[in-house]
């Protein structure tokens, strides 16, 4: 024999009677419709079927419409933060899907007058971009049911300057008297 002594041909077990044994399939979630406040998640049937989106004027090709540009341009003038997360689900059709919630906190006097506020907004996509896209899509609609234009939002930092300018000279005519 070619073997040496001692050593074994290894086999892979089976299970019983050397069949294969079959895989459990896990049973599949359905994908989430409302996010963690109750606000829907924005979706790509979302996106596309409802006028109220439609008449917010983004664009997934057009890069000055596209949301997360829109939002960009928002966050300097409106000084807000942003925290994102990232979470797979699974759908009963089709594979793997990516939730995206976006927690934006809004300032003292942004959105409401004596409070700071935050919006949680989430999105649905085959991929990280799509999930990003649609949470930036549902926060823009969100600041529009609030009546805030994301494409010409109010300049909080121009205000905040000008608070600060008119303070600065009263705290120095305070000094000279």
């Amino acid at each position: 024999s070619q073997r040496q002594s001692g050593a074994k041909k290894s086999k892979k077990r089976r299970g019983v009677g050397g069949r294969k044994r079959k895989q459990k399939a896990k049973p599949e979630a359905e994908a989430p419709t409302v996010g963690p406040t109750g606000r829907p998640i924005m979706t790509e049937s979302k996106f596309n079927g409802d006028e109220f989106v439609a008449s917010l004027g983004l664009s997934a090709g057009d890069s000055k419409m596209h949301p997360k540009n829109v939002l960009s341009r928002a966050k300097d003038k409106m000084l807000f933060t942003q925290q994102s997360d990232l979470a797979f689900v699974s759908q009963s059709r089709g594979g793997a899907m990516l939730m995206a919630t976006t927690t934006t906190t809004f300032g003292e006097g942004v959105l409401d007058e004596n409070t700071s506020v935050d919006l949680v907004c989430s999105g649905l996509g085959p991929s990280k971009k799509w999930a990003e896209f649609y949470a930036a899509v549902d926060l823009i609609a969100a600041l529009k049911e609030r009546g805030v234009d994301a494409n010409d939002p109010p300049d909080v930092k121009k205000m905040q300057q000008e608070q600060e300018k008119v303070r600065f000279k009263a705290d120095i005519a305070r000094s000279q008297m």
